[in-house]
Parts: C-alpha cells; structure tokens; sequence
C-alpha cells in the first residue's frame, strides 16, 4: 500500500521517513528490540515475545493519507493492523481513540493476542467485540507476568475532558495508566497521557523513556517533561506521540524535539527514530 501525504502549509516538526518493519520483527533475535509506531504506539519484541502498546496502525483513506482518528497522517505506521500475524499481548493505556484505534484493537483480535488494561479499557473493548477469555483489567499499581515480561501499571491523570464543555464526565485517575515493563534487557517506562505526578518523579533504574514533549494543559508539558527527562537523567529516551497527525494548531500533538534538545541533561541521550526503527535495549550503567 502507498499512502500519499498532502501538503503541509505551516511548520510542524516531523520524524524521519517511516522504515516498513521486516518479515522477522517478531522472531527471537537474542535480544529486546523496541520500536515506536508512530502516534504512541510502541512495540516490544523481547526474545520473540512480541507486545504492544497503544498501536494506531490503521487508515480511513490511502490518497490523502487519513488515519483512523480521521486526522491527515504525516507519517505512515510501519506495519498495517491487518497485516500483524504474531501478537502476545496489546497494552492501552487510555481509551482515547489516537491510543485505542477500533479499527486497530478490532483487526489485532484476530491475532489471538491477550488484551490488558484498566477497567474502563477494558469495557471499551468488550464493546468493540473482545472475548472475556482474552480480557485483563489491572488497577494502577498492579503487577502482571507475560512470558518473560513483568509489566507494573504506572498511575496516570488525564482529566482532558475538563477542557472542553463537550463532555459531561472527564477520566479518573483509575482510568488511565502507563506500563513499566521489565525486560531481561532493560527497563521500558512509557507513561502514557497524564499530567505530572509525584509519582513519576519518583520511577528509578528506567533504561529506557518514551517521552512527550508536546505542550499541552492534559499532558506533562514541556516544562515538566523536561523536568522529568532531566530526573531520569541516565535513561535513554525515545521520542514519541508527535509527528504523525498534522495540526500546527493542536498542542497534543504537534512536539518538536528541537525545542527540548536545548534544555536536556545529556541531549545525546534523546533518540528521534523513524517510525519502525529498531532500538535494542541494553542495561544503563548506572556507576
């Protein structure tokens, strides 16, 4: 499939062009391999166990390229939702729809793959069609086993519904999450959406941070993500949750790199992938 992009009037900073992931992504390579998907999709191939979290990996429309948030794309995913054949589990962390595409968990259950979530995660896919049998709710703080993996629900708040008047009801706290997934490599920690917690200042021996920078009232912002970059100051970072919808007007979604880069501790440490661009975990010495 060849998706074409349109043209892009006003500045927003973009990734580098999207690499397809291989035929072998999912096999046992000897080795954690992470790769981010575009949007906040993330995927982790630990040893040829195979999960992901908050993928977006499907489109209403290839000319233009539309995605399943009907936002113009600015960068493809690196693999198609229907073309995902070996899957363990899928992690969300929220139910908005640029973290759970219906398209997207819809085509992924036919993978066999585990679904895991918060309980309000967890009831939006039982709507969309998931079976009891492959469903797992997990409460902020819990602690879960897949295979080689133990993987903490980090506590997350993203009351961004208080925002606008649209809404009648906003996400507790109990709602949303992020993942600390224990690796037999390294440390992942991808937050997910929320406002800044004493909590997050508090996470230790992270090896590796997927980290937002856009500038927005329901994320961390970018005064406190660099903060919290600036706290976890030996863990590597991946760059995520930008570049992928195009709306210089929307603050969730428009985070250039090069206005953090400046104010990092250890800048080298912040890595600006493609969407399908291997990273291999490894262990930060931590001296």
């Amino acid at each position: 499939m060849t998706l074409t992009f349109g043209t892009f009037a006003q500045y927003q900073a973009q990734a580098p062009k999207t690499i397809p992931l291989p035929p072998n992504y999912c096999e046992d390579g000897g080795e954690t391999a992470v790769y981010w998907l575009s949007a906040s999709g993330v995927l982790v191939n630990s040893h040829g166990l195979n999960i992901m979290i908050d993928p977006l990996l499907s489109i209403l429309s290839d000319d233009p390229a539309i995605g399943e948030t009907s936002e113009m794309l600015m960068t493809a995913p690196p693999i198609m939702a229907t073309q995902v054949e070996k899957l363990d589990a899928v992690l969300y962390t929220h139910t908005d729809n640029d973290h759970l595409g219906p398209l997207t968990a819809k085509a992924l259950m036919h993978t066999g793959a585990q679904f895991h979530g918060t309980p309000y995660v967890i009831h939006e896919l039982s709507r969309l069609g998931l079976s009891d049998e492959r469903s797992f709710g997990h409460a902020p703080g819990e602690t879960f086993v897949i295979g080689n993996l133990e993987i903490t629900l980090t506590p997350a708040f993203h009351p961004h519904q208080l925002f606008n008047t649209d809404f009648e009801s906003y996400f507790k706290p109990e709602d949303c999450c992020g993942y600390k997934i224990t690796t037999p490599d390294g440390v992942v920690w991808i937050p997910g959406d929320s406002l800044l917690m004493n909590e997050h200042l508090q996470m230790k021996d992270i090896d590796l941070l997927f980290i937002d920078f856009s500038d927005n009232a329901s994320h961390f912002g970018l005064d406190f993500s660099i903060g919290l970059a600036n706290v976890l100051e030996q863990a590597d970072m991946i760059m995520y949750h930008f570049a992928t919808f195009y709306g210089p007007d929307h603050d969730w979604c428009n985070a250039d790199p090069g206005k953090a880069i400046p104010r990092l501790r250890h800048p080298e440490r912040l890595h600006v992938l493609a969407p399908g661009e291997k990273y291999v975990l490894h262990h930060i010495s931590r001296g």
